[in-house]
């Protein structure tokens, strides 16, 4: 329904239980709310994004700048799998503090994994003396605020380009060389 184009405040508990086939009760059993069902999808978003990073987060200390352009695009298929639930996530974080908390909580966790790698490529030389943490935090914003507000807007087909395109500005504002 979110990929529909409503917002999660158009969506009724009714409108998703009819669309799951399950009673309106069923989804009570399970969440509270909305913003409960919401929380819940978060784990799934922030774990698929770390994942999507690659080498970039998991083996920084080996990551070259075609590494950080695949964690890039992986970043980016990431964002573009949960679309619907990343569009959930800006509808309910102004009015839901668990969602706005753990939101907060995800950012955080991106920023540091980032702000690791970064450290990473100076403790191996290939870094630009400018690339500092602040730089890596501010880079992971861009990035996150970006593919949350365009990637529903982008065909599948120019993803590719897309994750080349914001590999390209994080690559050049971190490695020597480029």
């Amino acid at each position: 329904m979110l990929e529909e184009g409503n917002s999660l405040g158009q969506i009724t508990i009714d409108d998703l239980a009819s669309r799951a086939d399950i009673a309106r009760s069923t989804f009570y059993t399970h969440f509270k709310d909305k913003g409960e069902l919401v929380a819940r999808l978060m784990g799934v978003v922030t774990k698929d994004i770390i994942d999507g990073a690659g080498l970039w987060f998991k083996n920084s200390e080996k990551a070259n700048p075609e590494d950080l352009h695949e964690g890039i695009k992986g970043i980016v298929y990431a964002f573009k799998k949960h679309q619907a639930i990343v569009a959930a996530i800006q509808d309910l974080a102004p009015h839901d503090d668990n969602v706005r908390r753990l939101y907060e909580e995800m950012m955080t966790t991106l920023c540091h994994k980032s702000e690791l790698a970064v450290h990473a490529v100076h403790q191996q030389g290939k870094a630009k003396k400018q690339a500092t943490a602040e730089v890596a935090k501010i880079l992971t914003w861009i990035n996150t605020l970006y593919l949350t507000n365009f990637v529903s807007k982008c065909e599948s087909k120019d993803l590719d380009s897309l994750a080349e395109a914001l590999g390209h500005i994080t690559v050049s504002a971190i490695f020597n060389g480029n």
